[in-house]
Formats: structure tokens, C-alpha cells, sequence
């Protein structure tokens, strides 16, 4: 007869494991014997059957560190109940549901998923794709899916608290409470404990999430990554250094949280917190290695704070030379929390045609803008944030090329002259602290809250700065006014 495959599924715990012996040397030894049953010896023993010859065996598995792995045991937990499925997979389903919906699930909750898993049951051949699917259904839940809200005056102090465990996890580690915040909620302890979780939660390597999220979104990272620069024109932007100067801003801006540092080393700062890569970049001396560290570094470099990275630099030029008005915006939105004016309705681009102003450097081009009338007021309160960082080229680096103008003096919409970035860093810190401050504070708590700050909020908003730049305006501070306000605990 012709040979035919056989396929076998069974479970990897059944397998026999083979025991080495490394002193046995018999050609027998060590070896793994499969078994294979003749059904036709049983039915008739008069007649022995055909023979069965096996010409080849190929056994395939997964390659687990462990097994059942570390994904199977946090679902299906160690139990003496685990042969009795009926009991089982309600421990099962109310451990899953619990850590899901991050607070105790009600007898009703587990009822109707319980239900679920009896009717599915027997569509599936194992156990687990019986609970497999209800985790399913369990994950498509509003409770998962979103933090709850709604009348706190409703509800009971366990209930907020849970929810406060939540929205402070969610908020400075991106993700689920940890056993310590649950224990707290489940005590009624966690409102009164809140500073001192915020300063344990950020030295927790968790803080990161909060660091690189919350920093893409305020410093809308995104245009660096977006951004394509003209390698042409500036070769040694490699692909590399795109990459680090992300990191760069993540790096420095952790460096502020896990050290208390004030928020106002964002404006301006005496180091900056680069690799040798970077470091090359920036003309940087002395720094080697990969790894990202504190270098100090002097004014003159004016490489300090925020406003002079090459991530927003990079991210707000078109790719070969500085946009002024782009780094305008940003300053304005990011920094200073004000509203650009919209531009007034039918007034044109200028021509990029035109061979009188497509050869003018962008800086040229607005002051042709700002002759129009209609333009006028506007590029009037716009330009001069962005004209301060003429001193800095389409890949973020200090200009070199013809035309540029180095430390560009502009007139502020208050009247005030600042020379350069150095001048404009300096500016903020001496007259607009509270105004950066409160710009920062309205940006972490939309953050926190999932949504825009209006009017309404003013009051609290300005209490919680108040409060933080007491403290000196160190980071943790700030974010501890933050999670201790009526606002946050609130809503």
C-alpha cells in the first residue's frame, strides 16, 4: 500500500520528557519511544491485520522558556478546582474581570459572563477556547475600554477610590493600577496617600509611558517624525540622528521628573541630556557611547531647555530651511498657551511663481506679508515668536548659509526687544513665568483628563500653578497639585 500522513494535536504537559543520561551509552539509550495502536489486533485475533511500518515522525512545538507560559498561568491561575470546570472557570473569569474592569466585579457581572461561557462551551474542544472566548467578550465591555465617570456623589467612597486608582495609573504610567494602588483603593486609603504615590509612581520604569506620551502630544512630536529634511543639503541628518533627537526630549524631560527639577529647565537649562551621536551633531565635545547622560553644557552653546532641540527645530522647518511661522505657532500654542490669530478670510499665499519672492529666504517673505494690510495685525503678533529662531536651519543646527541673520532682533506684541532664542529663553523666565506655567499645567491636566481646558477651568488652573511655583515649580510638585486638586479628583 501507499504510505499516508497522520496528523496528531495534543497537549505540550502530556508530552513524556525524555531523561538524559550522559553516562549511558548504549544505542539504545536516551532515546523517546512512540507508541502506536493497531486496532486491528483487537477486533479479530485470528487475524493479525495488516502490518503497520512507520517510515518517518516529525513532532513540532512552540519553543516556551516555560511552560504553560507566563501569558497562560496569569489567566489560568493555580486552583484545586482546575478539573471541576464548572467551578473553575467562574475563579477563573472573576480573577480576569477584576484585574479588567480594575476594581471587584459585582456577582451580577460575573453571572452574565459565567452564562456566556456555559452556552459557548461546547463549540470549542479545550477548555481554554471556551474561556478564551468570554475574555473576548470581557475585553469589548465599556468597563475595560474606558475609565469610568459619572455622579461621584453616587457612588461610594470604595467605588472612587477604585476609579481614583485608575485615573492616577492611566495618567502617570499608561496603564492599569499596580496591586499596591488596588490594595489602597480597597482600604479607602488611596485619597489620603496621593503625594506620596505620585512620588513613588514616578520612580516606577512605568513613568516612562507617561514621559513619552505625554511629551509627543504637548510638543506635537509628531512634525519630527513627519518632517522629511533635505539630506542633500544637510547630510550628517541621518536617519540616526532623526531617531535620537526624539529620544533626546524623552530623555531630558525624564531626567526632570526622576530628579525634581524645575519645569523651567524646559525654557532654559545649564545641560542638556545627549549621546555621542547627538553630541557630534550639536558639537558637543568629550561625550561617547550610546547611552543618553546628563553633559553640562554653557550659554554660549544655547543648547539648554526645550526651545533649542533639534526635535522641534527639525519637526517645524520645511525641510530645508527655518519656518518662522510653524516654530511661531508652536512656541505660542506650546509654550506660552496662547491662540494664534486665525488668518482673515480671502487673503492669497504670495505666488511661489513669483520670481520676486519664491528666491527670498520665509523671513523675507513675511514682510512682504505684513505690507498687506490685511495681514498686517496678525504676522504683527505672530512673527517675532518665530523670527527669534532664524538662528537655527531647516535640521534644526545653527545657520551657516548665506543671508541668515544670527541673533535676529524682534519687537514682542508688548513692546519688549529680544535678541535671538538666548534672548527669548531669557524673556519668558524673567516676565512670563506664571504664563509658561499655567501653559504647562493646562496641557498635563487635559492629559490627565482626556479633555480641552476651557474658561470655566481658569480659576482652578491658576490655583494649582500658584501652589506648584511655591515649591519652586519642581516637576513632581506640579504634578502632585495636579492629582490632589478638586478638578482632578472630581472628574
Amino acid at each position: 500500500g501507499e504510505f499516508e500522513s497522520y496528523q496528531f494535536v495534543g497537549r505540550l504537559e502530556n508530552l513524556p520528557t525524555p531523561q538524559l543520561d550522559l553516562n549511558e551509552m548504549t544505542s539504545l539509550s536516551n532515546i523517546l519511544v512512540l507508541s502506536v495502536w493497531n486496532g486491528d489486533f483487537i477486533k479479530d485475533k485470528a487475524n493479525s491485520g495488516s502490518s503497520i511500518i512507520v517510515k518517518e515522525v516529525e513532532f513540532e512545538a512552540p519553543y516556551f522558556s516555560q511552560w504553560p507560559p507566563q501569558s497562560h498561568t496569569q489567566i489560568f491561575i493555580d486552583s484545586p478546582n482546575k478539573n471541576n470546570h464548572e467551578i473553575y472557570a467562574r475563579e477563573v473569569l472573576e480573577r480576569f474581570i477584576t484585574r479588567a474592569f480594575r476594581r471587584p466585579v459585582t456577582k451580577d457581572e460575573l453571572d452574565l459572563y459565567y452564562n456566556f461561557w456555559s452556552a459557548v462551551r461546547s463549540d470549542y474542544s479545550t477548555f481554554e477556547g471556551g474561556i478564551r472566548e468570554t475574555l473576548v467578550a470581557v475585553l469589548c465591555s465599556p468597563n475595560f475600554i474606558y475609565l469610568a465617570e459619572g455622579d461621584t456623589e453616587k457612588k461610594s467612597k470604595r467605588q472612587r477610590e477604585y476609579e481614583l486608582a485608575s485615573k492616577l495609573s492611566y495618567f502617570l504610567w499608561n496603564g492599569p493600577p499596580d496591586q499596591r494602588l488596588y490594595e489602597l483603593a480597597s482600604n479607602g486609603k488611596l485619597g489620603s496617600s496621593l503625594k506620596g504615590e505620585v512620588t513613588r509612581m514616578v520612580q516606577d520604569p512605568r513613568s516612562w509611558n507617561f514621559i513619552t506620551s505625554f511629551s509627543s502630544q504637548w510638543l506635537k512630536l509628531y512634525r519630527h517624525n513627519e518632517q522629511a529634511v533635505d539630506i542633500g543639503r544637510y547630510p550628517q541628518f541621518t536617519r540616526f540622528i532623526k531617531s535620537d533627537l526624539e529620544l533626546e526630549t524623552y530623555h531630558f524631560m525624564n531626567h526632570l521628573l526622576q530628579e525634581d527639577l524645575s519645569i523651567f529647565n524646559m525654557i532654559d537649562s545649564e545641560f542638556v541630556v545627549v549621546n555621542q551621536n547627538l553630541a557630534e551633531f550639536y558639537g558637543i565635545k568629550d561625550v561617547e557611547g550610546t547611552e543618553f547622560r546628563v553633559v553640562p553644557v554653557s550659554a554660549d552653546l544655547n543648547r539648554g531647555g526645550l526651545l533649542t532641540q533639534g526635535s522641534f527645530l527639525s519637526g517645524h522647518s520645511d525641510g530645508t530651511q527655518a519656518h518662522p511661522i510653524k516654530r511661531a505657532v508652536w512656541m505660542m500654542e506650546r509654550i506660552l498657551g496662547e491662540s494664534p490669530p486665525p488668518p482673515p478670510p480671502n487673503v492669497p499665499d504670495l505666488d511661489p511663481k513669483d520670481p520676486n519672492t519664491n528666491k527670498l529666504p520665509i523671513a523675507e517673505q513675511l514682510a512682504l506679508h505684513r505690507d498687506n494690510v490685511s495681514c498686517r495685525n496678525c504676522h504683527k503678533k505672530l512673527d517675532p515668536y518665530g523670527l527669534v529662531f532664524e538662528d537655527y536651519n531647516g535640521a534644526g543646527l545653527l545657520s551657516t548659509s548665506p543671508g541668515s541673520n544670527p541673533n535676529t532682533i524682534v519687537q514682542l506684541p508688548a513692546g519688549s526687544e529680544v535678541t535671538g532664542v538666548a534672548g527669548m529663553k531669557k524673556y519668558v523666565l524673567e516676565f512670563e513665568r506664571e504664563k509658561f506655567a499655567t501653559s504647562l499645567v493646562e496641557h498635563l491636566m487635559t492629559f490627565a483628563l482626556g479633555r480641552d481646558m476651557s474658561y470655566v477651568d481658569e480659576e482652578e488652573i491658576h490655583t494649582i500653578v500658584v501652589a506648584a511655583m511655591k515649591n519652586g515649580g519642581s516637576f513632581q510638585s506640579t504634578l502632585q497639585e495636579i492629582i490632589t486638586s478638586p478638578m482632578f479628583l472630581r472628574n
